[in-house]
């Protein structure tokens, strides 16, 4: 099959990347062939056989005008897709020009029906949004605020941009929703119920691992993603404060709130206890000397791929019950769920799960067979391909 992957960026910049590079390697291995598009990034940065990067500049933008469109238009005609897989994208002109030739399966890796760029989280009162999308929305991106800015034209903007990509991907041949949340919120907003499949994220499998590192003098828990105040990386830093003294905290990635973040941490007086090891390319390194994974998104995470990552490698997570997260964490088997906000009951659980190692030991190997069950290349792959087929009958169909 001739798959076209029209994406935002080339770069590992998160989890959507991570995902989509994998998913590259994983096709290729499967005889497929690939263009991968992009508005930004390097030429050739992943591997595979049978891949072809292109960097068009901007593409993915909206304002992109005509030059970038008709560039990408010109290398698919030539490139003739069976089906053109976009993902993270506001270039809507482009995606109808594209959908108007070929099969167009647009993958949501945010809610992409959301005023505020899909980080639905009202900021004030540290609690998610569950609003339906709707000129209310204006009002809450600053009351609340879910938006990140105070001029009042970047409401208008947000709002105009989520009623259009809910305008055009609604004329999509069909929808990837990479959890039940975020499938439920886009059918909600009026995309049709039929053609919005949910897919979970998968990662590679590994080896089983033989044990963690819990009885050193320094038991060390990692937190790992970008750091923001949704993610929730200043109650971790609070929840530490509160749980054992003889813990260690590794924080890697980077973000608008990392200094914030850095100096709550000196003020906590947890600056001999935390490291803050910025973005990572391998993070594998981490992971194995880690004993325990923190995910304290209070925003709804749409899926938090850095859970099954963690799983795969038998480590047990401690994570916020938000968005798209008790669909992989199994609370008490794989590891446990607090209420967002709950920053005591986040240090309960920290130091309950670090102060059993057979526990933990025994969490982390039911994650690991729950990844390979459910969130491993070959039940992935094969509903993606049943779901591009569904797409593509779409397209042929009246």
């Amino acid at each position: 099959m001739n798959i076209l992957h029209l994406c935002r960026t080339l770069r590992l910049a998160g989890g959507v990347e991570t995902y989509l590079r994998r998913l590259v390697e994983e096709q290729s291995r499967h005889g497929h062939r690939l263009l991968v598009v992009a508005g930004e990034g390097p030429e050739r940065p992943w591997n595979g056989q049978g891949v072809e990067y292109r960097v068009v500049a901007d593409s993915h933008k909206a304002s992109a005008g005509r030059k970038p469109r008709d560039q990408v238009l010109a290398r698919a005609e030539e490139f003739v897709p069976d089906l053109v897989h976009a993902h993270e994208t506001i270039n809507f002109e482009l995606a109808l020009a594209l959908a108007g030739r070929y099969p167009l399966l647009k993958h949501a890796h945010v809610d992409f029906a959301c005023a505020a760029g899909g980080r639905r989280f009202f900021r004030r009162s540290r609690r998610a949004c569950v609003r339906k999308l709707g000129p209310g929305c204006l009002w809450h991106y600053y009351a609340a605020p879910c938006g990140p800015a105070a001029n009042p034209l970047c409401a208008l903007r947000g709002y105009r941009r989520a009623r259009e990509a809910v305008s055009t991907w609604a004329g999509a041949a069909g929808l990837i929703a990479n959890s039940e949340h975020v499938r439920r919120s886009l059918v909600a907003a009026g995309l049709p119920a039929g053609r919005v499949h949910r897919l979970h994220y998968f990662v590679p499998n590994r080896e089983a691992e033989s044990g963690h590192p819990l009885a050193g003098e320094r038991r060390e828990i990692l937190y790992v993603g970008r750091i923001l105040p949704d993610k929730g990386p200043d109650d971790l830093l609070r929840a530490l404060a509160l749980a054992g003294n003889d813990l260690a905290l590794t924080v890697v990635g980077d973000g608008i709130s990392k200094s914030d973040s850095e100096e709550l941490s000196r003020k906590l007086g947890l600056s001999d206890r935390v490291e803050f090891a910025g973005w990572q390319e391998d993070v594998e390194p981490f992971y194995r000397r880690a004993a325990l994974l923190v995910v304290p998104s209070l925003w709804p995470e749409p899926f938090g791929i850095v859970g099954i990552e963690a799983m795969a490698r038998a480590l047990p997570v401690v994570a916020y019950r938000s968005g798209g997260i008790p669909e992989w964490l199994d609370d008490g088997v794989t590891g446990t769920l607090v209420e967002p906000g709950d920053i005591p009951g986040l240090a309960r659980a920290i130091d309950e799960v670090v102060s059993d190692p057979e526990g933990a030991r025994r969490m982390g190997r039911a994650g690991q067979e729950r990844q390979r069950e459910l969130f491993s290349p070959e039940p992935h792959m094969k509903r993606l391909e049943e779901i591009y087929l569904e797409a593509i009958e779409s397209f042929r169909s009246p």
